[in-house]
Parts: C-alpha cells; sequence; structure tokens
C-alpha cells in the first residue's frame, strides 16, 4: 500500500468505509432516477469495479476494507447473495441491481443451485 498521510488513519478510514463510499455509491445509483430500470452489470463492468477498487485500496486501505467487510456481513445477516458494492443502495433505494461479482457469483450460484436441490 502507498505510504499516504492519512491512509493509514483507522477512524477516518473506517466512517469513510461505513458512510461514505455506501452514500456515494448510493446517490449515483439514485441519480439514474426511480424509473430506471433495474442494472444488470456483467462480468466487464465487474473487472472496472475490482480495478477502481484495488486502485483505491492503495490510497485508502482502511474505508475500502471496512467497506467491504462491512457490506459483506450485512449480505450474511441478510441472507442475500450478490456483490457488496450494491448492497447499501439496493437496501436503500429499495432497487434489485446486479453486479456479477467476480469473486462470489460462483459460490452464490452454487448455493442456489445446491438449495433448489434439497426442495
Amino acid at each position: 500500500m502507498l505510504d499516504v498521510p492519512g491512509a493509514g488513519s483507522r477512524l477516518w478510514g473506517s466512517v469513510a468505509g461505513i458512510v461514505v463510499l455506501p452514500g456515494l455509491l448510493t446517490l449515483v445509483v439514485a441519480l439514474r432516477g426511480r424509473s430506471a430500470p433495474p442494472l444488470r452489470l456483467g462480468h466487464g463492468h465487474a473487472w472496472a469495479v475490482t480495478v477502481v477498487v484495488v486502485l483505491l485500496a492503495q490510497v485508502f486501505p482502511v474505508a475500502i476494507l471496512v467497506g467491504i467487510g462491512g457490506t459483506l456481513v450485512l449480505l450474511a445477516v441478510l441472507g442475500r447473495g450478490g456483490c457488496e458494492v450494491m448492497t447499501v443502495p439496493n437496501l436503500v433505494l429499495r432497487r434489485h441491481d446486479y453486479l456479477v461479482c467476480l469473486p462470489f457469483t460462483a459460490i452464490d450460484t452454487w448455493e442456489r443451485a445446491r438449495g433448489e436441490g434439497r426442495r
């Protein structure tokens, strides 16, 4: 990680990861409007998001890790699959936007198939 002043601030990074990043993502999705069709973003968009997250993690490591970890915990508590990036915007805006999540889409697909096989 880069040695940027303030990048290691746990308090600022935690607040940014829990409040600022999800708030900005929610604002971006809200700007599309309530009547906009749900987003269905595939692998190309997922790669772009992954690159942006890795680059931001070089400057704001605590914020990115707390943001990702917090939304993953939220997804687990809610029992939902999907990409952690869209968790807060979907909950706040009551939308069902979807972004392929490179590490978790395969797991979500396997869990869904396994759950249907048990029924």
